[in-house]
């Protein structure tokens, strides 16, 4: 019988929590798991080698076409004369040519048109990195989602546990008249809205582990304690310079607008002259004969025909009703958008690096007020659960100390999620975050592999000389110069107020301790 899906998921989380495995997922797997086969990044990489071909497309303008060109025709008539009689007139012919044509200068158009096919090359890389680094994030975010949800189980089965714990001792108590049937009614009452409480943290877990399922491709078992991240910018301007140096949507901006600015070179290439250099070499034969009989023989005719012409064909175009003009303004206007779009990214890369920063901040500081509140209320539940036999406290004084010390488990549980994830945001934001950063073990893709492959695919040795003459004048690809975004900069925050300090790495130096567990006495 076939297993519904929502076995599938749950099934190895069961497993895991009552019999154990042997080898828990680690982090790394999970990222190496999803870099194998995640679809969005396969279909990225599939698209990238698209854009490798159109630069094989591009460059194959340099070099020469050749063409070969063959009909024949076989004619047979039936001719009835009235004088002579009836007679057939037969012809049959073949003609063939070979043709080559040679661009020797396109305007330099060809060559923008390489250059345009180069730069998004590029831009495929950055915006491949980026959906690397999406994934990733990804994978890290369902990871401790999966974690989360685990603890806040384990967290909710020990309240509920202890809280089961306390309506026995209140009924046994009620029993021989040391209570009251409010303070029963109390525990009752506790322990239904903690059996509510735990089967909705179920049935998060199995949300998040469906979750988990779609990203990494396989459910999710028993996980590993997630390890340290890399390490961190030591400063909110070195946040800065990481991210204008490699944060892969900016990259990819930059390298789009040398896109459109070398589709500017190729309107414009479509004003000036083209040069084509041309051979053709023809062969044809001709039979025919017309009659009948002896005569037919002597009536025949037999030819053949061999042709060989060399032109070469300089074209100007002067005059195409504004059509060439009203491109170029166009390849223009275009590469202002591509211009103003590099800036709108950067802006929104700094504000990615701010959100993720201060969201680090926040989520460090929370953790460790978090980890010292639970600490306390634990003590505080010990202490008044013992006192409570003695008449020191009441019974609802125990399940409020009951209550805190849960709420402030679960605020420490979401507490570590939140940070762990601001940390992969925080590398996300300046370009870092890559499967190799999680996993430097893992056969990491390289997408020029396929470019080194089909580059030169159809290259003749005069390719390179006709590409150097057609790209005279044209401003060549390369790397982006790096922008000044200091004008950007806050130096302070709302109302002149200082920006937040230093996110420490203090608690990403070392594994986070387990959730301290209650003691539960009968």
């Amino acid at each position: 019988m076939r297993r519904t899906l929502l076995s599938a998921l749950v099934t190895p989380l069961i497993l895991a929590a009552t019999c154990g495995v042997a080898r828990a997922e680690t982090l790394a797997q999970a990222v190496g798991a999803a870099y194998a086969t995640n679809p969005s990044l396969g279909a990225e990489r599939a698209r990238q080698r698209t854009y490798d071909e159109d630069y094989v497309q591009a460059r194959a303008g340099f070099g020469p076409s050749i063409s070969l060109t063959g009909q024949t025709n076989d004619t047979l008539k039936h001719i009835e004369d009235k004088r002579n009689g009836s007679y057939r007139d037969k012809s049959d012919t073949s003609e063939w040519s070979l043709r080559m044509d040679q661009a020797l200068y396109n305007g330099g158009r060809t060559g923008a048109a390489v250059n345009a096919a180069r730069a998004q090359i590029l831009a495929g890389r950055e915006y491949l990195r980026l959906v690397e680094s999406q994934v990733v994030y990804d994978v890290i975010s369902a990871y401790m989602a999966v974690l989360r949800d685990q603890d806040r189980v384990k967290v909710s089965r020990e309240n509920l546990a202890a809280l089961e714990g306390e309506l026995t001792e209140a009924k046994a108590r009620f029993d021989v008249r040391q209570v009251t049937r409010t303070d029963v009614a109390q525990s009752e009452g506790r322990l239904l809205g903690a059996q509510a409480q735990l089967a909705s943290y179920q049935a998060q877990l199995a949300i998040s582990a469906g979750q988990y399922a779609r990203i990494v491709g396989h459910a999710p078992g028993e996980l590993a304690p997630a390890p340290a991240l890399l390490e961190l910018p030591a400063s909110l301007e070195e946040a800065f310079d990481a991210a204008e140096a490699a944060n892969p949507e900016l990259g990819r901006a930059k390298y789009a607008e040398q896109v459109s600015r070398a589709r500017v070179e190729q309107a414009k290439g479509a004003r000036l002259p083209t040069v084509t250099a041309n051979i053709q070499y023809g062969y044809g034969d001709i039979s025919a004969f017309n009659g009948t009989g002896q005569t037919a023989a002597l009536r025949r005719t037999e030819q053949s025909l061999d042709s060989l012409s060399a032109n070469v064909v300089v074209r100007v175009p002067l005059f195409q009703s504004g059509s060439l003009s009203s491109a170029v303004r166009q390849s223009i206007a275009q590469n202002g958008v591509d211009d103003m779009t590099i800036e709108l990214t950067r802006r929104s890369a700094l504000q990615n690096v701010v959100q993720a920063w201060n969201q680090l901040y926040a989520a460090r500081s929370g953790l460790a007020a978090f980890e010292a509140q639970a600490r306390v209320f634990l003590l505080a539940y010990e202490g008044v659960r013992r006192e409570e036999p003695f008449g020191l406290r009441s019974r609802i004084e125990v399940l409020n100390a009951e209550q805190e010390l849960q709420s402030a488990q679960l605020q420490l549980v979401n507490a570590r999620y939140d940070e762990y994830v601001a940390r992969a945001a925080l590398l996300a934001a300046t370009g870092r975050l890559t499967a190799d950063s999680i996993d430097p073990s893992a056969n990491a893709y390289q997408p020029d592999a396929y470019f080194r492959s089909v580059h030169r695919k159809g290259a003749l040795p005069w390719t390179a000389l006709l590409q150097g003459i057609d790209s005279v004048g044209l401003k060549p690809v390369g790397k982006p110069a790096p922008s000044d975004l200091s004008d950007l900069h806050p130096t302070a925050g709302p109302a002149g107020l200082p920006l937040l300090p230093t996110p420490t790495e203090a608690q990403a130096s070392k594994p986070l301790p387990p959730i301290a567990g209650r003691v539960i006495q009968p």
